[in-house]
């Protein structure tokens, strides 16, 4: 294939009649006209191929080589000879009245499924920041109905002057469904409502929010609740670490320094640790009995995530609470705390092994969108990005 019909081709012009292509440091000009035809008159229906003049008309259209291409469309206006109606030809080339292609706007909006600003998209392909927020703001990328598994969690914003918003997501499919503009009540419920079948959805996978856990008992009443594995995981590390820094408090400065730097060891169980590490904690157990006494804890606390299966898992939390309340250690109230009153939710987690991983991960996505957008404060505008970034839209 001649080099030229192969630009032509790369550029999408087949439907065209390229007439000149012009350089020039940082653009191609490139003169088009479609083939002649005749055309049925708007006025009176009659046909005509005569060419009244003709109208340029400048076309946004793509990136080639680095270099932005402008077509110069020679647009021909016919003149109808019964009724003598002058009209335009036809051409679904680019929206009505604008002078940006199809094929730049796709591009547009294509190049949202990567982490970037409308800024440098707009001077990627040299329209104003205005016109990308145009074209995005008619897109909706929100789903209307929900998968049999669904995650929820609350992650740290600014949009409409909520400090909380919402994500759902489907665990399963590794998507994002949507967005709830909070975390409070009617927010949540509205949202919800906008979905078509909530009596599909099985599962809820979500952190321990009585919030959350409200919502599952109005709206999804064929669900059941699963706690997130790594919330609740999480707890017995918030305690552990908690009587860390009230027992280095009653060292000096340099001890408390040499404590700190060793804290990961805490976190390791006996049977993976080196020698040195095994004698750095029986020194610091030495020192410090309470902290040995909640080590002892959080190893048993660690165990019930080590269960097989529901039952084990059961049986270990019910070990554990008897012997944190023997233990009496405070920082692990919330522990048994929520081992109590969120027992069938956390036993789930053995029952459908399941967790809200993808969703965590969505939201530390979510922050760096935010990061990179300075904030992102229109509503509208972060859930489409916020899903078109996710699910490769």
């Amino acid at each position: 294939m001649p080099k030229r019909d192969y630009t032509i081709k790369l550029l999408g012009l087949e439907d065209f009649e390229v007439k000149s292509l012009d350089e020039t440091k940082d653009k191609f000009f490139v003169t088009v006209e479609k083939p002649r035809q005749t055309h049925t008159c708007p006025n009176c229906g009659a046909i005509t191929d005569t060419i009244h003049d003709y109208r340029i008309q400048y076309i946004k259209h793509t990136v080639f080589s680095d270099k932005k291409v402008i077509l110069k469309y020679r647009k021909r206006r016919y003149v109808c000879e019964s009724c003598n109606k002058r009209f335009y030809e036809t051409s679904n080339f680019a929206p009505k009245r604008y002078q940006v292609s199809h094929q730049l706007i796709s591009l547009i909006l294509r190049s949202f499924n990567e982490i970037c600003t409308y800024k440098s998209v707009s001077e990627r392909y040299g329209v104003s920041i205005t016109t990308v927020m145009r074209y995005y703001d008619k897109v909706n990328f929100e789903k209307n109905t929900l998968p049999e598994v669904i995650g929820l969690d609350e992650f740290k914003g600014n949009l409409d002057g909520e400090k909380f918003q919402t994500i759902i997501t489907a665990p399963k499919a590794h998507n994002i469904i949507g967005f709830a503009r909070s975390r409070n009540a009617q927010d949540l419920d509205i949202k919800m409502l906008s979905y078509k079948n909530a009596d599909n959805v099985k599962l809820v996978v979500m952190d321990m929010s009585n919030i959350y856990k409200a919502l599952v008992k109005r709206t999804f009443k064929n669900a059941e609740i699963v706690a997130d594995k790594y919330h609740v995981m999480r707890l017995g590390n918030f305690a552990l670490e908690a009587v860390r820094k009230k027992e280095q408090k009653k060292f000096s400065k340099e001890h408390r320094i040499q404590i700190k730097a060793n804290k990961r060891i805490l976190h390791k169980r006996l049977e993976d640790m080196s020698d040195e590490e095994v004698f750095k904690l029986s020194v610091m157990m030495e020192q410090m009995p309470e902290l040995g006494k909640a080590y002892y804890l959080k190893m048993k606390y660690d165990d019930i995530f080590r269960s097989k299966d529901v039952y084990e898992a059961k049986r270990r939390i019910s070990n554990f609470i008897l012997e944190a309340n023997v233990a009496d250690i405070e920082s692990f109230d919330k522990c048994t705390s929520a081992l109590t009153n969120w027992v069938h939710e956390i036993s789930n987690i053995f029952r459908y092994k399941i967790t809200n991983g993808y969703t965590e991960g969505c939201n530390n996505k979510t922050k760096v969108l935010k990061r990179i957008s300075y904030g992102l404060r229109n509503y509208e505008r972060f859930v489409k990005r916020r899903m078109q970034l996710q699910n490769n839209i």
